[in-house]
């Protein structure tokens, strides 16, 4: 179970220590790891809300 979880950048060991915190921010700076080399170069990295575009999907009732 623990090879399957790390293919998605879950450190296991953090998962079960309960450690939401720990855990979202090492999988958090791991995917932008992966991202950044995916793009090769460094991303800009804030804590700003993303803006809404008002381009979302409005729901139906």
């Amino acid at each position: 179970m623990d090879d399957i979880l790390r293919t998605h950048c879950i450190d296991t060991a953090l998962l079960r220590a309960n450690d939401f915190k720990g855990f979202f921010e090492k999988r958090k700076a791991t995917l932008l790891e992966l991202i950044e080399k995916a793009m090769g170069k460094q991303a800009i990295v804030t804590n700003e809300p993303a803006a809404e575009d008002g381009n979302e999907a409005e729901d139906e009732d």
